[in-house]
């Protein structure tokens, strides 16, 4: 019995009783198409320890059926996606567009504030001077009477 576990799980308790272990394994997959999908699989493996010999097989079968309405499911929701993706490829271009339109605006807006910025000293100075004189002539017209 002890035989059969070592020879199963792999356990040896020297280096003689590998020799007289062999494990082979065998494996075939089969793969048939048709209206539906169907597949196959059958996994043998045989474990021999000293006289004694198991053998044992797995055999799985998978079938999958498309119909012709989950086709046409299939084909509209890929059409959605198609449609989707050009309108978000289209989104995603004008979002490019009004982001560059939006730089320059502001770039634009910058320069302006800038000039005005660099003009307004100049402007206070000249009203300054505007006002001295009208100050100046009102003094002299006040004066005269």
């Amino acid at each position: 019995m002890s035989g059969i576990i070592n020879a199963l799980f792999g356990h040896h308790k020297d280096k003689d009783e590998k020799k007289h272990h062999e494990k082979t394994v065998e494996t075939t997959t089969t793969t048939t198409t048709t209206a539906g999908s169907s597949s196959a699989s059958t996994v043998s493996h045989t474990a021999i320890s000293e006289d004694i010999r198991v053998h044992s097989v797995v055999s799985s079968e998978s079938n999958s059926h498309v119909t012709m309405q989950n086709s046409k499911k299939i084909a509209d929701l890929m059409n959605k996606l198609g449609r989707i993706h050009s309108l978000l490829k289209r989104q995603k271009k004008n979002n490019r567009l009004i982001s560059v339109r939006i730089k320059k605006k502001e770039q634009h807006t910058i320069k302006l504030m800038n000039i005005q910025k660099n003009e307004m000293p100049k402007s206070v100075k000249l009203l300054q001077v505007r006002l001295k004189k009208l100050f100046k002539i009102q003094q002299l017209n006040n004066n005269n009477y």
